[in-house]
């Protein structure tokens, strides 16, 4: 059975390529780039590195291990939008980009317990709220001020839904949530999207954005 995104059943068809990332069904190429958009980035990887010694399982595997709670560390190594996070004392949130380069160093992941160490395969919902009026919307559905956060990986609710959230330059709102909740969150913003006469983008507009503002 295929994976499909939490917002699946929202994805834009009509004017659309579509492919498969990861296994995973998703639009990739729109005929346009609108100035405000929205992106579904739920096929990248996500791991979750807890419990044990978790940091010993990152050394062993030649990851980085901050000292620094909650501050994304990018790991270009292994391609574009790779990066990780400490975000507890014995956790770490590892994000693998487009190319995969992060998966393919880690290999098979443990099933259950890894010397006491569980690892786990995050299905978040990952959105990506982007474009003109992107810094606009996010004030309206996040209360904190996300003006000057830096490079932190950031706790808190967007919309209601509690998310894990990194700002990028752009700005760029990168969010990921509970696949249960996710459906919620994406149609929720593809809406303020749309009041900004916005549209859904697809996955390789997403990274082609990116490319175009260096």
């Amino acid at each position: 059975m295929k994976r499909l995104s939490p917002a699946h059943g929202l994805l834009p068809r009509d004017g659309f390529e579509w492919g498969e990332v990861r296994g995973m069904p998703a639009p990739l190429k729109a005929a346009l780039v609108p100035h405000t958009w929205l992106a579904d980035l739920s096929p990248l990887l996500r791991v979750l590195v807890k419990g044990g010694d978790a940091a010993g399982w990152m050394r062993a595997h030649d990851l980085p291990v901050s000292e620094e709670w909650f501050v994304c560390q990018d790991l270009p190594q292994f391609g574009p939008d790779a990066f990780l996070a400490r975000t507890g004392n014995a956790e770490f949130l590892l994000h693998d980009g487009p190319s995969g380069g992060l998966a393919r160093h880690l290999g098979p992941l443990p099933e259950g317990l890894d010397n006491g160490t569980r690892v786990l395969v995050r299905d978040d919902q990952e959105i990506a709220l982007g474009g003109e009026h992107a810094a606009e919307l996010m004030a309206e559905f996040c209360s904190l001020d996300l003006a000057s956060v830096g490079d932190a990986l950031l706790y808190t609710r967007v919309a209601g839904v509690g998310v894990w959230l990194r700002v990028e330059p752009g700005p760029v709102y990168r969010m990921g949530c509970e696949p249960s909740y996710g459906e919620y969150l994406f149609e929720t913003l593809m809406h303020g999207v749309h009041d900004m006469q916005g549209e859904v983008i697809g996955f390789s507009d997403f990274y082609i954005s990116r490319e175009d503002k260096k």
